[in-house]
């Protein structure tokens, strides 16, 4: 028994000379081969540092056999770990801190966007309505003014009519008038009784005269009162234009009242078609 035990003890001692005598000759075969290599990494004694730092930065993953006492350890690889991670968890805070910033800027800019939108709508919604409205009105007042110009004529001719009547009047007055002088004058000496009539022929004439002057002269309105303000027509500036319709009706309006007399100028208080509309 202590005889196997002995065995194994210097077997055991022989594989680990063994070992270390291969270890020693694969480090003496490194070292020498570094020393024989011209270009290859200067040999550094175990102990000491180089008086120059590593001008590489960026040291890919290595095993202590390949650099020896360069290859970085696992706290130096945690530390640039964690140096990055710190810098790459600063960029994402700020890009973060930025998509906030724009999500809020984007809020704002939609709850703008839908106010101002809701603005328009509205304000075009009132607009057509007024539109709507201006065209009727514009359609009113043109129907009005043709039915006054309709009734203006009508009256026109009627008055034209009573003005032949009443020179006609005026001629049949003068013609039985002649006609009774006739007659007396024909029964003077037949008649038991006789009296003396003359037609007044100059003032038949006169009579004549001032209604041919009454008939011709044109006829004016009524004065309005004088704290009225004068109906004065002048042009609205409308960007765009406004359509033929609506220009129909003030050049119609315009031509009504000149034709009336009662369109004045030179006073400061207008009243404008714009006026009339609203």
């Amino acid at each position: 028994m202590e005889r196997r035990n002995l065995h194994a003890c210097l077997a055991l001692m022989f594989v680990a000379s063994a070992l270390v005598s291969f270890t020693s000759s694969s480090s003496r075969r490194h070292f020498n081969a570094t020393v024989v290599d011209p270009r290859g990494n200067r040999p550094v004694v175990p102990g000491t540092r180089s008086e120059k730092c590593a001008s590489q930065k960026e040291w890919p993953f290595c095993l202590d056999d390949d650099w020896g006492h360069k290859c970085p350890s696992g706290c130096r690889i945690q530390g640039l770990i964690d140096r990055d991670d710190h810098e790459n968890l600063k960029r994402i805070e700020k890009i973060r801190d930025l998509l906030d910033q724009n999500n809020a800027k984007h809020r704002s800019t939609d709850v703008v966007s839908k106010q101002t939108y809701d603005y328009l709508k509205d304000r075009l919604t009132v607009d057509s309505g007024n539109d709507n409205n201006y065209y009727d009105l514009a359609q009113n007042l043109r129907q009005r003014i043709t039915d006054m110009k309709v009734k203006i004529d009508r009256q026109l001719r009627i008055l034209a009519a009573l003005k032949d009547r009443v020179k006609q009047q005026v001629v049949d007055m003068e013609r039985l008038e002649v006609d009774i002088d006739i007659k007396i004058r024909s029964c003077k000496g037949s008649c038991s009784g006789y009296a003396e009539y003359n037609v007044d022929r100059e003032s038949y004439v006169t009579l004549e005269k001032q209604i041919t002057k009454r008939l011709n002269q044109r006829s004016k309105a009524p004065s309005p009162p004088e704290d009225a303000p004068p109906l004065t027509l002048q042009d609205v500036d409308i960007l765009p234009a406004p359509p033929e319709q609506y220009t129909a009706v003030q050049r119609e309006v315009e031509n009504l009242l000149q034709d009336s007399g009662s369109v004045r100028a030179g006073r400061e208080e207008h009243l404008t078609l714009q006026h009339v509309y609203s």
